[in-house]
């Protein structure tokens, strides 16, 4: 076995070990066996989470603990992400709107993406309101790319019937992006800020 092989078993395994304390941590609905396969999972598919010569191994059972404590699934609701020698736990914009509804405050979230093509307005000062009608053509799936995104937009529903609203650029985002420490060696970002740019941007 290659020493990149016996390092993604080693922590495989330290993952595994973490099976009683994730039962104590996740909510009733949320399966601990199939938390830790999904966990187990996203590290054999980036190999540099399990090479101790990258990443130190303790931050990765960490994050894979945050996840857990927070009630958020890996790979859907939270990213495991390196930052430079350590992983970090990140949640997106699913993991965000579950935290945000579990305070009690809010009714529902609705984060959306506009892309070209559709019918979209908003509007601040005395009377803000956001008008969002997407384009249903055929063709509209072929749009449906980071490059033909217009803005992002969240709508939050409070429980007293009030709401609001915040809309981003698709500029305002990558200025976001360019403060990320989750970056390789030669400073290039990483992460699901290249894989799942749109969901970032939905956070």
């Amino acid at each position: 076995m290659t020493t990149q092989g016996k390092a993604l078993v080693t922590v495989q395994e330290r993952i595994q070990s973490l099976v009683p304390r994730v039962t104590e941590m996740l909510p009733k609905y949320m399966d601990a066996d199939r938390f830790i396969r999904v966990a187990r999972l996203i590290v054999s598919q980036h190999p540099e989470l399990a090479d101790p010569r990258q990443t130190d191994q303790l931050s990765v059972l960490a994050s894979v603990m945050d996840a857990a404590r927070l009630g958020l699934e890996l790979g859907r609701e939270a990213h495991l992400v390196r930052y430079k020698q350590e992983c970090k736990m990140l949640p997106d914009y699913r993991g965000y709107q579950k935290l945000a509804l579990e305070t009690g405050a809010l009714r529902v979230i609705e984060p959306r993406v506009v892309y070209k093509g559709d019918a979209f307005e908003y509007e601040e000062g005395t009377n803000p309101h956001v008008t969002h009608r997407p384009d249903l053509s055929p063709d509209r799936a072929d749009r449906a790319d980071n490059a033909n995104v217009l803005a992002f937009y969240v709508v939050a529903f409070f429980k007293d019937g009030t709401a609001t609203f915040l809309v981003r650029t698709p500029e305002q985002i990558n200025h976001i992006m360019q403060k990320t420490r989750s970056r390789d060696k030669s400073g290039k970002i990483v992460g699901p800020w290249i894989t799942d740019w749109q969901s970032m941007g939905m956070k």
